[in-house]
């Protein structure tokens, strides 16, 4: 888990834009940010400044444990969240949330202008509130639960995005983005999986079949967070954890 913050731009425009493969390493940027000196009104992966970078600074791994040589591990997405919320002054507060998922995990967002996030039937809209409003990971394919051992970072790809626009020129919004992460060895796969994977097989059915618009609720990011207080270095230390992100899943979709 890691927290940040991003500042609506000199056009009403601020973002956030995430990549969750990239939050597995501790020196990969794996989100996107505006600062207040943000001019566009698009999503961007670059800007002189004008967008800052975001780093998963509590992940187990560098990039150079990635690889598929000897020693070297491989990773996969079991689950992942980012939440926003207003806080500026209640006198500038206005404007509305856009809350974008892509259905594949290798998904760019660079360059979705407004009327390009709200094309896709998935997204939602919130107006700006104190309240969290969150979107979380919804794998579209097989493959986006594949282990991998090349990375991209939110420059190359950024499937969430949840942007602002319609508000205030330098209000700010708290965001707070929670992963869960599955890591075994790229060649020697031996270590032992804790992965129940009938479970695992009924969150995908359980998910696919939810309303495609729903928006995480606040007992996901606290089931999620207490997790990660409790026994987040432990269980990062070991081949998996995958087992309690089930757990915490199958609590959110009722099995």
């Amino acid at each position: 888990m890691t927290r940040s913050s991003f500042t609506v731009g000199t056009a009403g425009v601020g973002f956030i834009s995430v990549s969750p493969k990239g939050a597995s390493c501790s020196d990969v940027a794996f989100a996107n940010v505006t600062s207040a000196t943000f001019t566009g009104a698009v999503i961007t992966d670059s800007g002189g400044g004008f967008v800052n970078t975001v780093f998963m600074l509590q992940a187990p791994l560098t990039f150079a444990n990635l690889g598929t040589g000897l020693n070297q591990i491989a990773p996969r997405v079991v689950g992942f969240g980012v939440r926003v919320r207003y806080t500026g002054t209640e006198l500038n507060r206005g404007g509305r949330l856009i809350l974008f998922r892509a259905t594949t995990m290798d998904f760019d967002s660079s360059g979705m202008s407004v009327s390009d996030l709200l094309a896709v039937r998935t997204t939602i809209t919130r107006p700006v509130s104190r309240s969290w409003h969150s979107v979380a990971w919804l794998p579209g394919k097989s493959t986006d639960y594949d282990f991998f051992t090349t990375l991209a970072n939110a420059n190359t790809t950024s499937p969430l995005v949840i942007l602002v626009e319609g508000a205030t020129a330098g209000n700010t919004f708290e965001v707070e983005l929670v992963g869960h992460y599955e890591y075994i060895g790229a060649t020697d796969n031996t270590s032992r999986s804790h992965t129940d994977l009938p479970g695992m097989s009924a969150i995908k059915d359980a998910i696919n079949s939810e309303a495609a618009i729903e928006e995480p609720g606040p007992s996901w990011f606290q089931q999620s967070v207490s997790w990660i207080t409790n026994n987040g270095v432990v269980e990062a230390s070991g081949p998996m954890v995958g087992r309690i992100a089930t757990d915490l899943l199958r609590q959110r979709v009722g099995l």
